[in-house]
């Protein structure tokens, strides 16, 4: 296919109203939304960019990398995330079942979080699709 014919097509897509590639997924952007509510729980302030009312292409909020033309989450670089300040040595668990909303994550940095252990990821998370993935706990809270 032609040059001239791709940009036929992508002119006529754009022009019944379908939005290409200009903010990321509902689901990844709700996905999120809860992801940032478990690194706050119960009321810390880590994340403020991702802010669904002042921007909501959460491609564009910090520690959050997306692919250009399908605008999925690739990318979490999510160490040193969790408020120290209020969460000084509390040490926590993350549920594996956040991630699910996120089919085309490949990196995943959790580390220097204070977590305790990640709940093991259901049958369906994806983990085929890594190339990083970095985590890493305190010997004295290390998963046995």
């Amino acid at each position: 296919m032609s040059l001239w014919w791709m940009l036929l097509v992508l002119a006529s897509v754009k022009g019944d109203g379908i939005k290409v590639g200009e903010a990321c997924l509902e689901e990844e952007r709700q996905g999120l939304l809860t992801l940032k509510d478990a690194f706050n729980y119960p009321n810390g302030s880590s994340l403020p960019s991702w802010d669904a009312e002042e921007e909501t292409d959460c491609c564009k909020w910090e520690k959050v990398t997306c692919e250009h033309v399908s605008r999925r989450v690739t990318q979490l670089h999510l160490n040193i995330t969790r408020d120290r300040h209020h969460f000084r040595r509390q040490s926590w668990t993350l549920n594996a079942s956040l991630f699910l909303p996120f089919q085309d994550l490949q990196v995943l940095l959790l580390s220097s979080n204070n977590l305790r252990g990640v709940l093991p990821p259901p049958l369906s998370l994806p983990l085929s699709h890594f190339t990083s993935f970095f985590l890493c706990f305190p010997s004295s809270h290390a998963p046995d």
